[in-house]
Order: structure tokens, then sequence, then C-alpha cells
């Protein structure tokens, strides 16, 4: 049975959206856009990808949707994956983004579906999802081409 389930590799370009999506973060963090809690000294490293966003060109979002750089995303986002009452996993809806912080969750949700989530394992949204993965990647390098810094610490420079 566990033969029929596809695996992460069958997924065309996932292996290469989990390394880019991790680097990319890596250089979030690097270039030191993260929560920070004044109560504890010390705290897991964690993104503030609320100021990420807003740290981003004002016409970002408005150029992601012109350039067409993921269109599936914008208006068809990635499902959320949740669990009812009855402790059951179903699929969320989420909103259309509307603006470039809704965006970069929508981006989280394509990692954390495919990682955790299951995706891998849905053969009947095999075409849907490496569709959402390759505009992921092209979001992701799509804003590395506009943010010098960030592009600068995710090429392994300080």
């Amino acid at each position: 049975m566990m033969d029929t389930v596809p695996h992460i590799e069958e997924l065309e370009n996932s292996e290469y959206f989990f390394r880019l999506f991790c680097r990319f973060e890596f250089a979030i963090k690097k270039s030191g856009v993260l929560l920070i809690d004044p109560d504890r000294a010390l705290r897991r490293a964690e993104i503030d990808w609320v100021e990420f966003s807003r740290n981003l060109p004002e016409q970002f979002f408005g150029q992601v949707a012109e350039m067409g750089v993921c269109p599936t995303i914008l208006s068809e986002p990635p499902k959320r994956q949740v669990v009812d009452q009855n402790r059951k996993l179903i699929w969320q809806d989420v909103q259309r983004p509307q603006n470039t912080q809704m965006l970069f969750e929508c981006l989280r949700n394509i990692r954390n579906n495919l990682f955790h989530g299951g995706k891998s394992g849905d053969p009947t949204n095999k075409p849907r999802n490496e569709t959402l993965i390759a505009e992921g990647i092209r979001l992701i390098e799509f804003t590395l081409d506009v943010q010098d810094e960030l592009r600068l610490h995710f090429n392994g420079g300080d």
C-alpha cells in the first residue's frame, strides 16, 4: 500500500524549493529581521515576517502581480492544513493575498504543506502542487532580485 503514495522527489522541483527556502530563511535571519521578546534574554531565532514584508519596497506586491511572478498563488492560494473538532485533518481555504504580508504567508503555506502537511502524498493534486512549488521558487528569486542586502546574505556575504 505504501508504494502508491508518491515520494516528495516525485514532485518536480520540490527538493530545490526546500533548499532555496532554507537559504532564504537563513538570509532573512542573517539580515536581522527577527522576533524579539524584551522579557527574555534568549529565544528561538524566528523571522518577523510582518517586519520582513514591511521592509520590501512599497510597490513589491503590485510588481509581483503585474509581472506574473505567481498567478496561481494570487488567484488560488495554497490551502492550510488544520485540525477540526474531531481531530481530523482537513484543508482550509485561505483568503487571496491582498498585500505583501499575506503573499509571504502563502509562501510559508507551500513550504508547510509540502513538508508537514502531506501534499507530497496527494497524487490527485500533483499538477497544482508542482505549479505552487514553481511559483514559490519564482517568488523567492524575485524577492532576492529586489533586495540587495538579502541577496548578499543569501549568497554567503556579510
